[in-house]
């Protein structure tokens, strides 16, 4: 009974539930192509390409954020409460750069999108995990 909801979710186009799915990859618009419940792993699982061999991949719940400018110990905090992440760790790739976390993993899609609009930032996305096949 626990997989039924996630598994009628997963059979319904993304029309019916309000739109396509898509991320941001700097400033391309990325389509999700599928979405679909796997229930061995009790997560939901997402392939990018219209391919069958498009490998499936899934949210780790946490979103990498590259912002404009080095923000400020004050700018952080606000940028937390505004949008509902944890800073994890500022990343050492170069300047700006910073690892957040969600509450869930599902919600890291919808938050990374909204925080991609942010002018403060360059780019936002979720890491993804990428699974064997």
């Amino acid at each position: 009974m626990r997989f039924l909801f996630p598994l009628l979710l997963s059979l319904l186009s993304f029309n019916v539930l309000g739109g396509d799915l898509y991320w941001y990859d700097d400033d391309r618009r990325v389509l999700i192509h599928e979405r679909s419940y796997d229930a061995t792993l009790d997560v939901y699982v997402y392939r990018f390409g219209g391919s069958s061999h498009a490998p499936k991949r899934r949210l780790t719940g946490n979103i990498i954020v590259k912002f404009s400018d080095a923000p400020g110990t004050d700018s952080l905090a606000n940028f937390q409460a505004r949008y509902a992440v944890t800073l994890l760790k500022r990343l050492r790739i170069g300047s700006g750069y910073y690892l957040f976390s969600t509450v869930d993993r599902e919600s890291s899609l919808d938050i990374a999108n909204r925080i991609y609009l942010d002018d403060k930032v360059r780019f936002a996305y979720p890491y993804w995990l990428t699974l064997r096949k």
